[in-house]
Order: C-alpha cells, then sequence, then structure tokens
C-alpha cells in the first residue's frame, strides 16, 4: 500500500465554497473544516490536527487585501510563520502547514490544491505524531 498523506484542510467560508453545501465539499475534497476567518486559527487547531495524526494542514483564506474581517488572513499568515519555527523544535518540518488567499465560490479548486499539497508531502514522507504532552509544553496549555 502506498503511502497517502492525511491532510486536513481548513476553509475560510468567505472565500472557499460559499456556494457549495459543506457535506459535497467534504465529499469530493476529504475533510475541509469551514471557518468563519483564517484569522480565527490558532495554535490550538494546528496542534490539534498534528495530535489526531495529520501530516499536513493547510488553511484556505480569503485574497490578502479582501479579508472579510479586515487583517484576518495576515494575522494567521504571520501567526503561521511562529507555528512553523516551534514544529521544527518538534522534529516536524514547517513545510508542512500551508496556507493559500484567494476565493473560490463554488470550493472547484480545492481539490487541485489539495492534491498539490499531498504531492508535497508524500516527498517528505509521514509526519511525526504529536503527542498531547508535548504540545502542552510548547504552548502552555
Amino acid at each position: 500500500m502506498t503511502y497517502q498523506p492525511k491532510v486536513i484542510c481548513f476553509a475560510c467560508k468567505f472565500s472557499w465554497g460559499f456556494t457549495a453545501a459543506s457535506n459535497e465539499l467534504n465529499k469530493q475534497n476529504g475533510q475541509v473544516i469551514p471557518l468563519i476567518c483564517s484569522g480565527k486559527i490558532d495554535a490550538s487547531n494546528l496542534t490539534q490536527a498534528f495530535i489526531q495524526g495529520a501530516d499536513g494542514v493547510l488553511v484556505l483564506g480569503c485574497n490578502e487585501s479582501d479579508c472579510h474581517f479586515m487583517d484576518g488572513n495576515l494575522e494567521f499568515k504571520k501567526r503561521t510563520l511562529l507555528f512553523r519555527e516551534i514544529l521544527k523544535a518538534y522534529g516536524i518540518e514547517g513545510g508542512r502547514i500551508r496556507y493559500f488567499f484567494g476565493l473560490d465560490a463554488g470550493g472547484s479548486s480545492i481539490k487541485q490544491i489539495i492534491e498539490n499539497f499531498t504531492t508535497d508531502l508524500k516527498t517528505m514522507g509521514p509526519s511525526i505524531v504529536l503527542k498531547p504532552q508535548e504540545a502542552a509544553k510548547a504552548w502552555d496549555i
């Protein structure tokens, strides 16, 4: 059996798939978790994904100049840079978190974005599963 990376995808519901039913998005693309804003994602969301065995986390947000909440996507982008460094300290490559800013009302391009990310993850191989106690130390939770 060939390795198939597990990708968790968070998608801003103001810019990605808002005209599609969420169950239809999941049927076509795997696990897509709708969010009010990519800026609402915090370290606990990302950490939980890696604790649950994700090989990569993809975040789809609004265009940089078009965030419904003004700058939520840019705030997420800043937090991602920090979170990547923390993951590296636990032996998890920073490239396992990817964000993509754009607009796709029907969500038709999500599948291709996930496939591209999955291809990159295959070259990295399986991720280390983050243990809850390690995550708690990193974030003081």
